[in-house]
């Protein structure tokens, strides 16, 4: 990604299996594979450019990778809410959604927003994080199973209490390894 003047802001629009990759002013975007190769040629493509800001989409896991590797490269992230990506482009006559747009939008959203630079947690904080997610998927299912229980047939009524008490004993198991990572600090 070199380029004649220094990049200060960037957009990465991120799928399961491209990172698309825009620089505030320039027309041109670059795509990179989301993978560990594709993320290491990008931070290679960057050395000696001055980055001052990327901004990148939480996308439910897939920009996770490309985060965490930029990060540990020393380059400044942030990772924002796309609904206010979204919004930001509604706002600015942006409509149309491609891949290419969007980095763009990325990028400008980086130059005017300036979010904050996202901060790597420890291992710790990164397991705790992922339990609790789990936490709240398995009181969700834990909720809706006993809401089914309560209008249940008689043949399904079994089976759902079956369900039901294999996941109190994942959210328990979930519970007491949360507890274990919390008494560590």
């Amino acid at each position: 990604m070199k380029t004649e003047t220094t990049v200060s802001f960037m957009g990465i629009d991120v799928s399961q299996k491209e990172l698309e990759v825009a620089v505030w002013g320039e027309a041109s975007t670059t795509p990179y594979p989301n993978s560990t190769k594709g993320i290491k040629k990008l931070i290679e493509s960057l050395k000696g450019d001055g980055v001052e800001l990327i901004v990148i989409e939480a996308t439910g896991g897939y920009e996770y990778q490309a985060v965490t590797t930029l990060l540990q490269a020393g380059l400044p992230v942030a990772l924002v809410n796309p609904t206010r990506v979204r919004r930001f482009a509604q706002a600015s006559g942006q409509m149309a959604k491609t891949d290419r747009l969007d980095a763009q939008v990325l990028a400008h959203f980086a130059k005017v927003m300036q979010p904050k630079v996202w901060v790597l947690k420890s291992e710790l904080e990164e397991q705790l994080s992922g339990l609790i997610s789990r936490r709240r998927q398995l009181v969700g299912m834990l909720t809706a199973e006993k809401n089914r229980l309560s209008t249940a047939k008689e043949y399904a009524r079994a089976s759902l209490q079956r369900h039901i008490e294999w996941m109190q004993t994942e959210l328990a198991e979930t519970e007491a390894e949360m507890e274990e990572i919390m008494s560590c600090w």
